[in-house]
């Protein structure tokens, strides 16, 4: 129990691989978890000393703990998969048999495997702890080996962040107005840079984004019926980015009064922050103006070309360059069901990872499928030789194309008769792993869970490493 307290509090060190967000564990869950302990033992034992350890009910422990003491604090599903295989790992049977792994590591690992001594008394106990190595190795909470990165990366980050923000603009107020024209003499420093800088990102933008118009069968296609919501938010988005850029140039070249709206505005760009009033979907809270503003370009040039395309997005479409990507998986969801006259409930996601050229084409030309591109895991990659995703030391990797498709799962009655088999069903749920799909690295925002095969690696091992696909 106390090292499966210290595994969880250790794996807060590295949120978000360790668990997605904070949870508010304590040494009083470890102590009510004792007590339980405690309770269960004494009325087992009668005063006895010792007890056989399959005597103690291990289902009710682990259901406790994982329900309740400890996984009534998580609202994640996949923290919540974490939670379970610890507890399953170390509330069981054979942690009593000698030299019991504390942890299992890869082949390849440099930790040093740690066992769970033959001892007897405190004291000895006591003295094992000590000789333990002063730096506690990732292995250990069941993380990659080069998990630590992520920490010097997220404080690299903030740091970065903060030093944009004390870029102070040296003035109280914005200039009121100027020369028409904007002579350089007499303005400000940071007013100067600024205007260079909004007339760069003004350039960026393409002028326009035309939004589709209803027609037709046209209205019955979940997919058009997506892209037109994507192109009408997206191009008022457009519009409110290219006539704020446009007031804060105005408002440099001394040609138009500042505002208390302007000023936020030239403030926000000049400590190269994204405005408040841009952010209408989701991207990494550390990311730059600048190059919020190329991605935002990218997002327009693709929507002007999937609108313009007769297959409607598939032959080829960047899924972490949409607004909603989500609302793409329902509609790529319905079409299928649509096509072939299925249920919904019948139909079930798969990826199929680094499909060949003729695969692409008679995805497209089948309407079997949807290329897609720019996706990215963590704590694990795709081997090109095997052409599968495994386990790896590379804290991220990119995904090659992906052929996302809707295949129709076993009838209920099929389903039913499966469960009812056993041993046989269980291996072969254990045959695959299901490993969410986060739209950005911060792992606030699920999109969906991804079946994959895990060939013949444990689940455990796939949830403890923290492995995870992204949308961008």
């Amino acid at each position: 129990m106390a090292w499966f307290n210290a595994v969880v509090q250790e794996r807060l060190r590295y949120i978000p691989i360790g668990w997605s967000k904070a949870y508010e564990f304590n040494q009083s869950d470890q102590r009510c978890v004792l007590d339980c302990i405690d309770e269960w033992v004494d009325s087992i034992g009668h005063g006895r000393e010792a007890i056989d350890p399959d005597t103690i009910p291990w289902d009710a422990l682990r259901t406790l703990v994982s329900q309740s003491i400890f996984g009534g604090k998580i609202d994640n599903d996949f923290d919540q998969k974490i939670l379970q295989s610890l507890v399953e790992y170390f509330f069981r049977r054979e942690t009593f048999d000698v030299d019991y792994p504390l942890f299992t590591a890869e082949e390849d690992s440099p930790a040093q495997p740690l066992v769970i001594p033959d001892y007897k008394c405190y004291q000895d106990f006591l003295g094992w702890t000590k000789q333990l190595p002063n730096v506690e190795s990732p292995a250990w909470s069941g993380l990659p080996m080069n998990v630590e990165k992520l920490n010097r990366i997220r404080q690299a980050e903030s740091l970065i962040a903060s030093t944009r923000l004390l870029q102070g603009t040296d003035d109280d107020e914005l200039p009121g107005s100027g020369q028409p024209g904007g002579s350089v003499a007499g303005k400000a420093h940071w007013l100067v840079s600024l205007q260079k800088k909004v007339a760069a990102f003004y350039d960026v933008l393409p002028a326009e984004l035309p939004t589709l118009q209803r027609a037709g069968a046209m209205v019955k296609n979940p997919l058009f019926r997506f892209l037109e919501r994507e192109c009408s938010v997206l191009s008022g988005l457009l519009q409110a980015v290219r006539r704020d850029l446009q007031l804060v140039l105005e408002v440099c070249k001394g040609e138009r009064k500042s505002t208390n709206h302007i000023k936020a505005l030239a403030q926000a760009l000049h400590a190269d922050a994204v405005p408040p009033g841009w952010k209408k979907y989701v991207v990494p809270d550390s990311v730059p103006a600048a190059e919020w503003l190329n991605d935002f370009a990218r997002r327009v040039e693709q929507l002007r070309r999937l609108s313009g395309s007769a297959d409607q997005g598939r032959s080829g479409i960047w899924f972490g360059g949409l607004l909603g990507p989500e609302a793409f998986l329902i509609a790529t969801q319905q079409a299928t069901a649509q096509q072939h006259s299925w249920s919904l409930e019948e139909l079930e996601l798969k990826l199929d990872f680094d499909p060949s050229p003729e695969e692409i084409q008679r995805a497209v030309e089948e309407r079997s499928g949807f290329i897609v591109h720019g996706l990215a895991i963590e704590s694990a990659e795709f081997d090109p030789a095997a052409r599968r995703i495994k386990l790896s030391s590379k804290l991220a990797s990119a995904l090659p194309t992906v052929n996302l498709r809707w295949v129709r799962t076993e009838p209920a009655s099929a389903r039913v008769q499966a469960a009812e088999e056993g041993s046989r069903a269980e291996g072969r749920a254990a045959d695959f792993v299901s490993l969410p799909l986060y739209l950005t690295r911060s792992r606030k925002n699920l999109v969906c869970a991804v079946k994959l095969p895990t060939h013949g690696v444990p689940q455990h091992a796939w949830y403890q490493r923290g492995a995870a696909l992204f949308a961008s």
